[in-house]
């Protein structure tokens, strides 16, 4: 979110001037508690649903929900800091990054409710619907493990990833530090 921040002001220039990969840098600079306390209230929420609706999931199911959450978070990870680059480019790039939020939105609904072109968009272009739909499709879905929708997760995150960071080398290539 602070990578706008970091390139009006020029502090980017700190950053790349540190040992370490600037990419990972400025991901981690700021760590807020609130995401800790998000994350519990998170795991109280789909406690109390799997409760309400009666399903007991295996220990390899919660082990592959884990693992698909944390993939999930990687793309969304990936999604945002490659938006952020916009940064580079524009004065304030922080308005992207809000659409992004309320595109988000769209992922606390099942993907069956879209079809055609929606699906295509929020499945593969901006893949919003397989961050939460495919935790939960293994969570829920006792017995069968929906191996292609996990395979389509890792897929895309990796593509994400990947996409994020050839955008992420761009836009330095671009960036001319704040004296320039």
């Amino acid at each position: 979110m602070n990578l706008s921040e970091l390139v009006r002001t020029g502090k980017l220039d700190f950053v790349l001037l540190q040992p370490i990969d600037a990419q990972f840098t400025t991901s981690v600079r700021r760590f807020g508690i609130d995401s800790l306390v998000n994350a519990f209230v998170g795991i109280l929420i789909v406690c109390y649903a799997l409760h309400r609706i009666r399903v007991l999931p295996s220990i390899g199911q919660i082990v592959l929900y884990l693992a698909t959450v944390l993939i999930g978070v990687s793309l969304h990870y990936a999604v945002m800091f490659g938006l952020s680059t916009v940064s580079f480019w524009s004065v304030r790039a922080q308005g992207v990054i809000y659409g992004y939020y309320n595109i988000m939105n769209l992922a606390r609904y099942p993907d069956v409710v879209f079809k055609g072109l929606a699906k295509f968009l929020f499945s593969w272009v901006l893949p919003v619907m397989v961050v939460t739909n495919v935790p939960a499709r293994v969570l829920i879905h006792a017995g069968e493990t929906p191996w292609r929708f996990v395979g389509h997760l890792v897929l895309v995150s990796f593509m994400m990833i990947l996409l994020s960071r050839l955008v992420w080398r761009a836009a330095l290539n671009h960036y001319s530090s704040a004296s320039s």
